[in-house]
């Protein structure tokens, strides 16, 4: 590996904007049957797993700097264009957040409320990673739905982004 690691964790950060992005765009070609057809996932349509996706980063992001970026979106006013660009924003946000940050920023903890009001801490490096995680393990349930629906998704995975030239990272 080249780099420190905070070159890492932003890297990791543009992972989770590059893959988001390309799943929006492939998710973009779909019909309204098939793009609000519930499934058996914990979030039941492709619009409200991208929603939960997007509501966290939001979440997160707002924990980490204060900054609130708008509001989530449900499936009746989910339109797929302003959602990408809202969302969009916010991915383009937490990179340039995360581009300046010293090894000592990185090692900053956080002192946060969950959504039940329990308190936590951690240092910002680990939400940041959390935050890939999370949005890599619901754009794998969307890559399900997707397949569900004999559409063959974009390859999303890490391996593919390391590999992609250095312009699309």
């Amino acid at each position: 590996m080249t780099g420190s690691y905070p070159d890492s964790l932003v890297l990791h950060l543009r992972y989770h904007r590059w893959a988001s992005n390309t799943l929006l765009q492939a998710v973009s070609a779909l019909s309204p049957p098939v793009l609000l057809l519930e499934r058996g996932t914990s979030f039941k349509t492709i619009p409200q797993t991208l929603s939960h996706i997007y509501t966290a980063d939001q979440v997160w992001f707002s924990r980490l700097t204060g900054y609130s970026a708008g509001l989530p979106i449900t499936d009746r006013d989910f339109a797929l264009s302003p959602f990408a660009a809202q969302w969009n924003d916010l991915l383009d946000r937490y990179v340039g957040w995360a581009e300046p940050l010293t090894p000592e920023e990185w090692e900053r903890s956080i002192q946060y409320r969950n959504s039940e009001g329990k308190e936590f801490s951690n240092p910002i490096w680990q939400i940041a990673l959390h935050v890939v995680n999370h949005g890599t393990a619901h754009r794998a349930q969307v890559v399900s739905m997707l397949r569900q629906s004999n559409v063959t998704p974009p390859n999303l995975d890490l391996i593919t982004y390391y590999r992609a030239p250095p312009t699309r990272l």
